[in-house]
Order: C-alpha cells, then structure tokens, then sequence
C-alpha cells in the first residue's frame, strides 16, 4: 500500500480525539477536526499557525507553554489529567499526552499533542472507589467480627466490632500473627491447621474458636474463614467473618446442665418407681405366705375345738385356743411391723424425746425379749458406763433393739448365745447385737434394709422382710448411724451409734 493512500486526518477524525501537531515553540501546525466536546475547552478556535497557549482555557497558557518546554528539552513525553466543567455543567475529565517526535537527523523538533475524552472510565473510577468505601464502611461498622489475614496469618483487617469484643485496638494487631496476638497456646496449632484448609480447600463454615482479650479473658466466636484473592485470582490470605457467641454457649451449657440434671431426677424416679413397683411384689409374696400360715393355723385350731366341743371334750380345747391366741399375737406384729413401716415412709412418726435411764430400759428390754422366745436360753450382756440418764425416744429405742434382738435369735437357730453390748461413749450410746447365725452373704448386705426383702438363707424363717427397715428409719429419725459386720455361717454384728442429747 503506497503511502499517498493512507487518510491520516480521516482516521483521526474516526477516534474522536483531539490531535494537534505543534511546533518547539508551540505553534499549532496541525490538528484533528472532529474532536467533539473537546473544542469546548478552547477560548478560540483551533487554526494552524496560533499558539496553543493562545487557545487553551485562561489560566492554563503558563502551563501548556511550561510543558511544551520542558517536553522539547528532556525529549520525553508527559502525561497529565485536567477536570474541566463541560456542558449542562457536568464534570468533564481530560487526558493530556505531549511527546516530542524529531526527524531522522534529530533535529526539528515537533510535539505532539492528544487529547482524549476519560470522562466515561473517571465516573467509572469513581463509583468503584464510592462502592469500595461503602463496602469497607459496611465491614468497619457491621456487628459482626470481621479479621482479615495474609497467606501467613498475619493481621491485614480489624474491624470495630473485633476491637470492641476484644479490647485488642487496630495497631495494637496489625501486622502480627493473629495466633500469637489472640489465641490461647492450645488453640495456635488447630488454628494453623484451618487455615491451611481455607487457603488449599476453600471456604470454612462454622467454627468454633476460643479467642484472648486484651485483659486475658476468653471468649468464644463462631467464624468462617474464605480465601481473599487478587485481581489477577491468586490467593493472598483469609477472611474471618463470625459472631461471639459466649453467651449463647454458656447458654447451651447451663441447657445441658439442665438437661442432665432432669435426666438424673427422672432416672431417680424410675429407679424409685420400680423399687416401690419390686417392693409391693415382695410384700404381696411375703404377705401371702406369712399371712396364710397363721390362718390357716387358726382355722384348723377352730375346726378342732368345734369337734372337741360337740364330743364334749373341754379339757382338750385351752391348747387349741391357746394356739389361737399365739397365732393371733403373731399376726398382730407382722401388721405392726407393716404400719410403722408406712408411717415411718409418709414421714408421720415424729421423736418424742424424754429422760431415759438406759441400765434399767436395757435390762427390761432384754428380759421381754427373752420372754417372748422360750428357746432362747441366755442374752448375754455387757453395759458400761451407762450410770444418769440419756435423752431419747425411747419407743423408736425399743423398736431397734427389739427387732435386733429378735432377728439375731431366729436367725440364729440352734445356737443359745446372743451377746447384747452398750455403752456411753463421749455424746454417743453405742450398742450392738451379735450372734453366731447364719449370717449374711456379702452380695445381700447392700440390701438388708431394704424392705420386703429377704436373703436366701432366710425362706425358711418366718417375717415379713421389714424389721431392719423399722431399724434403719428409727436409728435415721434419731439423728444415729447403722452398721453391719457379717460372715456366712459365722455369725452378724449390728453396731447402732446415736447421741444421747439433741438440739
């Protein structure tokens, strides 16, 4: 293509700038024709031959001849910008360039000048700007933590929120190792490991991080961490976004508390449900039995005194009768014992304390005691120091020893001795009963006193299962203690330990 062909002013015209050729001094010898609303920024036309200093706004000759000079000396190009009020006064922004240009001998110097229209790409410019401050005001303001880091986690960004959660200012943080600024020592190494997975796997949701206050105060925060990028997509660190939750935390702490300790009382009642549930059996098991016998007892007795009565035979009816009467007296404590166990559960027996001589209730006790089983031939005893008086309930006094004493006889079959010791020790009347009976194997002595209840080796002997239960609630009601030592066909040894004054 020969160069007579090219159209330089037309295809000047097609870009709309404004082109202009001057000379060193700055005379205009040529420029484009179509430069738009550009000509409006001239005081004169444009024409070949004026200064472009002659032309230009007022106030800006100075300066277009300073870089026309300057461009010509240095014989560099010089690149500026110029704000300018266009039409229907909107902002209308300029892009100078001035580039000398020379012949081939590098003489004649000439100056090129473009002018381009940016007002577009500025307005452009400065919503992206307006947007970029909106945005960061948003994250400076929000109420929320918001931390940003370096691929290494270092601090970039520290919003208000974080300052004020925890009282950590911006430069005390900025340019630090947010591990080593905020995170207890435990927690530096887990957090290492996230953030490895944020910058190598992507976007993290929900996390759980105990951070440090600057008065060394922990708080919880729930985060997500997202990888921040460039412009060119090249991860350059992290951002955290997340709220504290410590008091929602504490919150669902005291909720699981809570819902242990329900979970425990509806267990206990349970449990206590079908111990009332195993207790009603046992009582109905034993209550079958022990009931039942006597009666039956007494019914046979009856139909022999009916038969003795109509052969005429008196003098053989007082056995049956007395029969009767034993069987009677027998019932009539196996509901005693079932009575005072349910006062004493529905918390209707209530102490009643006065003097008691102990030598004198002791002594009196036993003899009862030995009265009421005829094949009992001895209790020994042994009481020390039992000389004044003691203050007591001495009805529950007598329920204890009675039904201590009692159990150690029939459980004791075949053997005459049971041994019965008292004594005042200190504030306390300790005394025990010991036999040499069938004793009490080791996996049945956590439940002797529970009521209804009886041991293996015991179903050949009658009762109902409640007299250690009376014990135990009778020696509790008086503010004592209880104890056990046994040996499977060695014997029992039941210690009662209960102060012999009350507040």
């Amino acid at each position: 293509m020969r160069k007579e062909e090219i159209d330089i002013p037309a295809i000047l015209d097609l870009t709309g700038d404004l082109f202009i050729v001057t000379d060193s001094s700055g005379k205009i010898l040529f420029h484009s024709t179509r430069h738009s609303e550009v000509s409006l920024l001239a005081r004169k036309p444009l024409r070949v031959g004026a200064l472009v200093s002659e032309i230009v706004k007022v106030g800006r000759e100075e300066i277009v001849s300073e870089i026309i000079a300057e461009v010509v000396k240095t014989r560099k190009p010089y690149k500026t910008e110029v704000e300018y009020t266009g039409s229907e006064n909107n902002p209308l922004h300029l892009q100078v360039t001035y580039a000398p240009v020379y012949d081939r001998h590098n003489n004649q110097p000439r100056v090129y000048i473009l002018v381009r229209d940016i007002t577009p790409q500025k307005i452009f410019e400065r919503k992206l700007s307006s947007q970029a401050k909106n945005i960061n005001k948003l994250i400076e303001k929000s109420n929320a933590i918001v931390i940003g880091l370096d691929t290494r986690g270092y601090i970039t960004d520290w919003n208000e929120h974080t300052v004020r959660i925890t009282g950590f200012s911006k430069n005390d943080v900025y340019a630090q190792k947010f591990a080593d600024v905020v995170l207890p020592e435990d927690e530096r190494e887990p957090f290492d490991r996230l953030l490895a997975e944020i910058l190598s796997v992507g976007q993290v949701r929900n996390y759980e991080i105990t951070m440090r206050t600057n008065t060394n105060k922990h708080i919880i925060a729930l985060l997500s961490g997202t990888p921040r990028t460039s412009t060119s997509g090249a991860t350059i660190g992290v951002a955290l976004v997340g709220q504290d939750v410590t008091e929602l935390m504490e919150y669902r702490r005291l909720l699981e508390v809570k819902v242990e300790e329900r979970t425990r009382e509806l267990m206990v009642a349970l449990r206590k449900e079908r111990e009332i549930v195993e207790m009603k059996n046992r009582f109905v098991s034993i209550a079958s039995h022990e009931f039942r016998t006597p009666l039956v007892s007494i019914h046979s007795s009856l139909q022999s005194i009916k038969t003795k009565l109509h052969l005429h035979e008196l003098k053989l009816i007082s056995p049956g009768i007395e029969e009767i009467e034993n069987q009677v007296k027998h019932l009539n404590l196996l509901l005693d014992d079932v009575l005072t166990y349910g006062r004493s559960e529905a918390g209707k027996i209530q102490p009643v304390f006065s003097p008691i001589v102990p030598t004198r209730f002791f002594h009196n006790l036993k003899m009862d005691v030995e009265k009421s089983f005829d094949s009992i031939k001895k209790i020994e005893t042994n009481f020390i120091n039992l000389n004044g008086e003691i203050i007591s309930d001495e009805k529950l006094l007598r329920s204890i020893f009675t039904n201590l004493l009692s159990n150690a006889i029939k459980f004791s079959p075949g053997k005459d001795l049971i041994r019965f010791e008292a004594e005042c020790l200190g504030n306390y009347l300790v005394a025990s009963v010991t036999d040499s009976g069938i004793g009490i194997p080791k996996n049945e002595l956590v439940k002797i006193f529970e009521p209804f209840l009886r041991g293996a080796g015991a179903s050949a002997i009658e009762g109902t299962g409640l007299g250690l239960s009376i014990v135990k609630k009778a020696v509790e009601l008086l503010q004592g203690t209880i104890t056990v030592e046994s040996q499977v066909n060695v014997g029992s040894k039941f210690t009662v330990k209960i102060p012999i004054k009350y507040d």
